[in-house]
């Protein structure tokens, strides 16, 4: 399963009890004790992720400032090799070694709304955790990430190249997408917000909550990057409000009020005294904005013959772009109701 090369380089014996754990498709991911601890070790996926070094290189700058300004708070622990690396590589193969959480677990769906409240309070404290750190030291790991201009104009080339045909049988969700790239373009123009530490993939299965449902820390810090909030708060409801997920055979394509409600609530009592008015305002905005990113880089893939995503099943990329689409007309329908909702949220706690 793993050879015990890996272990002795964190001068550690070859465990009894290592197993399988998650269902993660990036990374394998491994569990095993030694004595009273628990430890998770990976073998890190090298071509999806092509900077470890630079990744593990912002893990370190956060942890560090986060043990130093906040050393009671949970957070991803990587043990170091004896080396003082985090990072072990055994022929070509990249090894990682955490500690686990114990006591913790993590959801695919939201179940109840605590749960979405949980979700917004735990990214609203993150961001105000590091609301002081100099996010410009953090390398940009995945350049152009969210980078709105640079996925728009690739979608703009893909539709023109058309190298597989499929453009006329997706003319509908193109025009639509390129209507919504040019009202984006123009919001982002306007839009004027603070460069902040962000994690770039806010699911709900990536935050951990304890026993009693209270969330712990967000975890799978391998997007740590530059970025600003709405990349955050975005990609977060655009998931959780949406009870479809990406393929929609999970449910109808819906935008749940309720858990837009909660998660607000809870992002906006744990970051109203750090983050900026624009930021909190921008909650509604922020879901439109990475439903339609997302989108555009579903159906750009679609366009260039699925290449980047997995596809478990036969247009896949063209059925997920659409819902999506179908998520984005809903919200904004509902986008003054949102934005009248987080209004009252900023009056309550004193945000003029």
């Amino acid at each position: 399963m793993i050879s015990s090369e890996v272990f002795r380089a964190y001068g550690m014996n070859m465990p009894s009890d290592l197993h399988r754990f998650g269902s993660g498709l990036i990374h394998e991911t491994y569990m095993f004790t030694s004595g009273d601890t628990s430890y998770l070790i990976q073998k890190l996926n090298q071509s999806v992720f092509k900077d470890l070094a630079g990744i593990m290189y912002n893990i370190e700058l956060v942890s560090n400032y986060l043990n130093f300004k906040y050393p009671d708070k949970p957070f991803v622990e990587f043990i170091k090799a004896p080396n003082g690396q985090t990072l072990v590589y055994i022929g070509k193969e990249a090894w990682r070694l955490m500690r686990y959480i114990s006591n913790s677990k993590s959801f695919d769906h939201v179940q109840n709304l605590n749960q979405a409240y949980e979700a917004g309070r735990i990214i609203g404290e993150f961001h105000s955790t590091f609301s002081n750190f100099e996010a410009n030291q953090l390398k940009e790991t995945f350049p152009g990430f969210h980078d709105f201009q640079s996925r728009s104009n690739k979608f703009l080339l893909v539709q023109d190249f058309d190298e597989y045909g499929r453009a006329q049988s997706s003319t509908v969700e193109i025009n639509f997408l390129n209507e919504m790239c040019n009202r984006i373009l123009e919001i982002e123009s306007q839009l004027s917000l603070p460069i902040r530490v962000t994690h770039n993939d806010t699911k709900l299965n990536n935050i951990l909550f304890d026993t009693s449902g209270r969330a712990i820390c967000i975890v799978d810090l391998d997007t740590l990057m530059p970025g600003n909030l709405t990349f955050d708060t975005g990609d977060a409801l655009r998931t959780m409000c949406n009870p479809s997920g990406e393929d929609g055979l999970q449910a109808p394509v819906k935008f749940d009020k309720d858990i837009f409600l909660s998660f607000a609530n809870g992002f906006i009592q744990s970051s109203y005294q750090t983050l900026t008015i624009p930021e909190l305002k921008s909650l509604a905005y922020s879901m439109i904005r990475m439903a339609t990113e997302q989108a555009v880089r579903f159906l750009t893939d679609y366009l260039q013959g699925d290449r980047y995503y997995r596809q478990p099943f036969e247009g896949f990329n063209l059925t997920a772009s659409k819902v999506q689409i179908d998520l984005i007309k809903l919200a904004s329908q509902e986008l003054d109701w949102m934005n009248d909702q987080v209004g009252d949220m900023l009056l309550k706690v004193g945000v003029v």
